[in-house]
């Protein structure tokens, strides 16, 4: 048998017995310790047919941290990643779109209707949106089953990033055709550059605090925009690197980040004027930015770098990357301010404040371990597959 004692503060201790039929202990004490000090339980016991056993069980002890999910992701350069309703997609540059339930069973393509399979962002909005390198602007209605091109008026395909703001308002950022914007849901779309003087638009995005569009360039640092996009200003004041890619606002309002090729920008007037604020980061190259918790933490995401979080508003940076094997961050995307998702170029990561591993112990008659090391971590990602034919009655399956 299998018991664990001990209370919720210093864990719990694993513990086999063995009894025979008049209930006598034949093991020497209280047991064998499998494990000490374990922060959860859920036992199974098993015998080996030969007066052992296995015991396994559910530790939380691993904490958190980043963890591989790219079971049936059969392209891991991965530049976009979303949740929608109760499905994650992937787009990947050369896959197209992928999608798996929340729990990441598994990876599906899911491009019917995708003619360019090199998707460089996704936003969810009445549907979801998919924007790619030489195809355009793609829409779906169905969670990705069926995708209709959505280029009416967009004369430049290589589009960057993509933004609604509401079912019909929405702006699409181009390389070399600067910015396109809809006002009735994509049916139609419409370039609006007026004030802008660089063409490549890396990312469109939208700055709560006080209602304006925002365009980050290669070149030409970072736009604004308060009528909806038909002028724009630059608010590149104190901002020394012009090439931008992620954009990033503090709630409620008191400051905004840019993340850039040479770091990271703070702003306390909503873009007006700017200060570095990269003390930490080792690589400048900020691909993105989003809030980490309930409390405001932020993250970073580096061209090379992995992974970084501020826990002073951007004031200074360390490495967040326990768990990370691929360190060339593309995107951010959360189920909730404790779990989030990264797009990297080696796949999606999944970030979990509380990680629950399966370990298992086998021991023989006597109670003495076959193997030294007696805890085994489970996989990141599990697979139930049907089987054909039932081996329990090969009559069905």
């Amino acid at each position: 048998l299998s018991f664990s004692v001990g209370d919720g503060l210093s864990g719990r201790n694993i513990i086999t017995q063995r009894v025979d039929v008049d209930g006598n202990l034949l093991w020497p004490g209280i047991g064998n310790i499998i494990c000490e000090h374990t922060l959860s339980g859920g036992l199974s016991l098993v015998t080996d047919g030969a007066g052992g056993g296995i015991v396994a069980w559910q530790d939380d002890r691993a904490g958190p941290c980043w963890q591989e999910a790219n079971y049936g992701l059969t392209h891991d350069d991965v530049r976009s990643v979303e949740l929608y309703f109760d499905y994650v997609f992937a787009g990947t540059f050369g896959g197209g779109v992928f999608r798996a339930d929340e729990n990441e069973a598994s990876w599906s393509a899911v491009n019917s209707g995708l003619t360019d399979l090199d998707v460089q962002d996704l936003q969810p909005y009445s549907g979801l949106w998919a924007a790619t390198q030489g195809g355009g602007i793609y829409h779906t209605l169905d969670l990705g089953n069926t995708w209709v091109q959505k280029n009416n008026g967009l004369a430049h395909l290589d589009v960057r990033s993509i933004y609604f703001r509401s079912a019909d308002l929405g702006f699409a950022g181009t390389y070399g055709g600067g910015v396109y914007r809809t006002l009735d849901g994509g049916a139609s779309w419409t370039q609006v550059n007026s004030g802008i003087s660089h063409m490549d638009v890396n990312v469109v995005a939208y700055n709560h605090n006080n209602a304006q569009f925002l365009a980050g360039t290669s070149g030409g640092g970072l736009y604004a925009t308060a009528d909806s996009g038909s002028s724009w200003v630059q608010l590149n004041n104190g901002l020394s690197n012009l090439d931008v890619h992620a954009f990033y606002r503090k709630f409620p309002a008191s400051y905004v980040l840019a993340g850039t090729d040479g770091g990271v920008f703070r702003s306390v007037d909503n873009g007006a004027n700017w200060e570095e604020s990269s003390t930490g980061l080792t690589d400048l190259n900020v691909r993105a930015l989003t809030v980490y918790t309930y409390v405001g933490y932020i993250l970073a995401g580096t061209d090379d770098g992995g992974i970084f979080i501020s826990t002073d508003e951007g004031g200074s940076w360390e490495p967040y990357n326990d768990g990370m094997t691929d360190m060339r961050i593309r995107d951010f995307s959360y189920v909730n301010l404790d779990n989030y998702y990264a797009a990297t170029g080696g796949g999606v990561f999944r970030y979990d404040e509380v990680v629950a591993d399966i370990y298992a112990h086998r021991f023989i008659s006597d109670g003495t371990p076959v193997v030294t090391e007696s805890e085994s971590p489970s996989p990141s990602m599990t697979v139930l597959h049907q089987n054909h034919p039932n081996p329990f009655n090969p009559s069905t399956t």
